[in-house]
């Protein structure tokens, strides 16, 4: 990961980070990509941890989670979950997975237009900077529940 002074990377229990009553409202940016072979541990679903989140979010905060369950409808499900405290959110199919992103703003719809707009205006901006070509992804979005 590269180093930006705006960056701070936490490296604990993210349930137990997100319940700390001084996180909230801290966080510009929340990205969870915790998943292994048994899938999303309990602690880090459901739609109690996702309001809890949402809660840490600042003003105009995003959510960007990896979503990868061990079936499709426990994708389905983690979605369902995640959508009880965020009204709307913009999924995509991560290039070459079956992995899906979910992107959600803690203000709602009006923010997450004004994401996909400077997205899809700088990607290939940031794809140079991340290394990684994020445009065939800008293309993958789906609806969130099918």
């Amino acid at each position: 990961m590269p180093r930006d002074s705006r960056l701070i990377a936490l490296e604990e229990d993210g349930r137990r980070t997100i319940e700390r009553p001084e996180n909230s409202g801290r966080y510009k940016l929340i990205a969870i990509d915790a998943y292994d072979a048994e899938g999303i541990p309990a602690a880090l679903r459901g739609a109690d941890f996702f309001a809890l989140v949402k809660n840490d979010l600042a003003a105009g905060g995003l959510l960007v989670a990896n979503i990868a369950g061990n079936s499709a409808e426990e994708d389905r499900e983690l979605r369902r979950e995640l959508l009880v405290a965020f009204s709307e959110a913009r999924c995509f199919h991560a290039k070459e997975s079956t992995n899906v992103i979910v992107i959600a703003a803690k203000d709602g719809a009006e923010s997450l237009d004004k994401l996909a707009e400077r997205i899809k205006k700088d990607a290939n901006k940031l794809s140079e900077k991340l290394g990684y070509d994020l445009t065939p992804a800008l293309d993958q979005e789906i609806k969130c529940l099918p």
